[in-house]
């Protein structure tokens, strides 16, 4: 089960880039202008909201990207990103974290998207803030448990019955 919030794609009514008004007082990320705070309401919990599915996917797939994942909005390509570079972070275990996050994030291919870079970056070192604050290193993959031996037999007899 992968976590996924399903945000409309918020578009800057002045240029028409996509991006995510997480916080108050938002400016977009290409052409500067400032977002209504009206605008930007239903996405003041995004933070959290990524911070919450890259909390339960490590736990559930022992990292933050899970095996499978549907870009289908804003809010899920931003996800992806940060799902992969704190994966990446927590295999390479930097002494400046949030270094090594800027430096990947420049080594995407950002096409006619390079206004987003500086964004995403903002929202990965608000979720480096939680990541260190919570320990997320910590969290424990919680492999599924093997039935037993009795549990097997329960399951092959299961079939059988009505």
């Amino acid at each position: 089960m992968t976590l996924h919030f399903h945000k409309p794609n918020y578009e800057c009514p002045n240029c028409g880039a996509i991006f995510l008004p997480y916080k108050r007082d938002t400016k977009c990320p290409k052409c500067e202008v400032a977002i209504s705070d009206n605008d930007t309401e239903k996405y003041l919990n995004s933070i959290e909201d990524i911070a919450g599915s890259m909390r339960i996917h490590k736990r559930l797939y022992g990292k933050f990207t899970p095996g499978a994942w549907l870009t289908s909005n804003i809010m899920d390509h931003v996800q992806g990103i940060i799902f992969q570079i704190f994966d990446a972070m927590e295999e390479k275990k930097p002494k400046n974290q949030e270094q090594y996050l800027a430096d990947l994030l420049d080594q995407i291919g950002w096409g006619d998207q390079e206004y987003s870079k500086a964004h995403i970056k903002n929202i990965a070192i608000e979720i480096l803030k939680i990541y260190n604050t919570e320990k997320f290193y910590e969290i424990e993959y919680d492999k599924p448990l093997s039935p037993t031996k009795g549990e097997k037999i329960k399951m092959w007899f299961s079939k059988f019955l009505p």
